[in-house]
C-alpha cells in the first residue's frame, strides 16, 4: 500500500513539473530515487518555466508579424511606385511607345527616372537600367548651391532640398 502511495505521489511531482514548464518524466524518476516530498519541494523552489516559454512564444510571433508587415510594405512600395510611374506618364503627357520608336527617359522631378524600355524607376545618376541593362543618355549634373548635392542641370527644384533653383 506504501510502494501505491509513493508511486503515485511521484507520478504528482511528474505532473506539477509539467505544468511549470519541466519534463513531467525526468522529475518523476528523479522523485523516485530522491523522495517525492523533497523533490516537490526542489520544484516549488524552481523558477516557473512556462513564462519564459510564453514570452518566447509571443516574441517569435511578433517577429513574424513583423516580417509579414515588412513584406507588405515591400509590395505596397512596388505597388505605389508603379502607379506614380502611370501617373507620371499621364501628367507628363508622354505617350507610351509602339513598337519601333525611339526608345527615351520618362523624366521626373523627385530624383528618379523611369526606363522607356521596361519602365523600371531608376536613380538619376545610373548609366544603364538595372532590370534590362539598357545604356540610359548621359545627363549633365550641377551642383545645387544650396544642399551641395549632385541634380539635373535642368532640374527646377532640389529632388534633396526641394529648394528653387535659377
Amino acid at each position: 500500500m506504501s510502494a501505491l502511495l509513493y508511486l503515485g505521489l511521484c507520478i504528482l511531482v511528474g505532473y506539477y513539473a509539467s505544468r511549470r514548464g519541466r519534463s513531467a518524466v525526468a522529475w518523476f524518476i528523479i522523485a523516485l530515487l530522491i523522495s517525492p516530498i523533497i523533490s516537490a519541494i526542489i520544484l516549488a523552489i524552481m523558477r516557473d518555466l512556462t513564462v519564459d516559454q510564453a514570452i518566447r512564444r509571443n516574441s517569435m510571433e511578433k517577429d513574424r508579424i513583423k516580417e509579414r508587415i515588412a513584406v507588405s510594405e515591400t509590395a505596397m512600395n512596388a505597388r505605389m511606385d508603379h502607379m506614380e510611374h502611370r501617373m507620371d506618364r499621364l501628367d507628363g503627357g508622354t505617350a507610351i511607345l509602339n513598337p519601333g520608336e525611339e526608345k527615351t527617359l520618362l523624366h521626373s522631378a523627385n530624383g528618379w527616372i523611369y526606363c522607356r524600355q521596361c519602365g523600371a524607376k531608376i536613380d538619376i545618376s545610373a548609366s544603364y537600367c538595372p532590370n534590362c541593362g539598357t545604356k540610359l543618355p548621359k545627363i549633365d549634373m550641377v551642383e545645387c548651391p544650396y544642399c551641395h548635392n549632385d541634380v539635373r542641370s535642368d532640374a527646377v527644384n532640389c529632388p534633396y532640398c526641394h529648394q528653387l533653383l535659377s
